[in-house]
This record gives structure tokens, C-alpha cells and sequence, in this order.
């Protein structure tokens, strides 16, 4: 055994190096194949959910024009304050969903250069669901709202029918009294 040293040195073995720088590039390959797997996954799910953004856009540009509708139909006060408030929650939704559009782009294109650009996606998606069910939220309230409108045109009309009869009444008191 005086002729093993005890140190052992890759350059003495050219084909084990070879074998080792192989096998530590074919990983290096693996794990680069599996990032950009994941995050071409996560590009498909930002554009899923730009989609699902731009729907409730158009949604949200339908509930408007119906709001201005309803707004040239009645002028009471209290209808009135409701739809600010809609439309102030409207106004902040569409500004989140601008700036998380405009980061969801830079994050497209900029994935090559971030190696962790798939778990800033899937922070931003996360963001994106709540965005979402913030307006799953608004939706509900709008309907709510909407009901109590209605209710208080049915007022308006009621009032307007005991108005008709209570001038009626008057008319005919002030012709029974001459």
C-alpha cells in the first residue's frame, strides 16, 4: 500500500471528472427544465387570471352604464350616496387591477432574469384572488343595493298614489265647502 498516498484527486481519474461535470450539468439541466416548467405554469395562470380580470372589467363597465341608468331615473339622496360608494369601490378595484396587470407584464418580462419569478407569481395570484373576491363581495352588496333601490321606488310610488288621493280629498272638500 506505499503506493496509495491516501489523497484522491479527480484529475487523476479524467473519465470519473468527466462523469462528475456530466452529471452535475445534466442536474443543473434537470432543475433549470423544472423552473422554467414552472414558471411558463405560473405565465399560463397570470394569463388565466388577466382574463378573469378583464371580464369583470367588462362586468364592471355593464354595472356602471346600469347605474347611470338608474342614477337619470330617481333623485333620492339616499340612492344617491349609495352609488358614490359603489362607484368609489369600482374606482379602486379597476386601480389594483391596472398595477397588478402592469407587474404581472414586468414579471413576464423579466422571468428569465429572476430565479425566483414563480413564487413572485404565485404571490400576485394570490393578490389577484383577493382583488377577485373583493369583487365577488362588491357584486353581492351591488344586488343588495339594487333590492333596496327598488324598494324605494315602490315607496315613491305609493307616496305619489296617497298624494293623488289626499289632493282628490282636498279637491273635493273645498267644492263641497262653496
Amino acid at each position: 500500500m506505499a503506493w496509495f498516498s491516501g489523497k484522491v484527486s479527480l484529475g487523476n481519474f479524467p473519465d470519473l471528472a468527466g462523469a462528475v461535470n456530466k452529471l452535475q450539468e445534466s442536474k443543473v439541466k434537470m432543475e433549470m427544465k423544472m423552473m422554467e416548467a414552472a414558471l411558463q405554469g405560473a405565465a399560463r395562470q397570470a394569463q388565466a387570471k388577466a382574463d378573469e380580470i378583464a371580464k369583470f372589467m367588462n362586468e364592471n363597465e355593464q354595472l356602471k352604464s346600469a347605474i347611470e341608468d338608474l342614477k337619470r331615473k330617481s333623485n333620492d339622496a339616499e340612492v344617491e350616496s349609495l352609488r358614490e360608494e359603489y362607484h368609489q369601490r369600482v374606482a379602486t378595484l379597476e386601480r389594483k387591477v391596472y398595477a397588478l396587470t402592469k407587474e404581472r407584464d414586468t414579471l413576464r418580462r423579466e422571468h428569465n432574469k429572476k430565479s425566483d419569478a414563480a413564487a413572485l407569481l404565485k404571490e400576485k395570484d394570490e393578490i389577484i384572488n383577493q382583488v377577485m373576491a373583493e369583487g365577488e363581495e362588491l357584486s353581492k352588496k351591488q344586488a343588495a343595493q339594487e333590492g333596496q333601490i327598488r324598494k324605494l321606488r315602490a315607496q315613491i310610488r305609493e307616496f305619489e298614489e296617497e298624494k293623488k288621493g289626499l289632493i282628490t280629498k282636498l279637491q273635493e272638500h273645498y267644492y263641497n265647502s262653496l
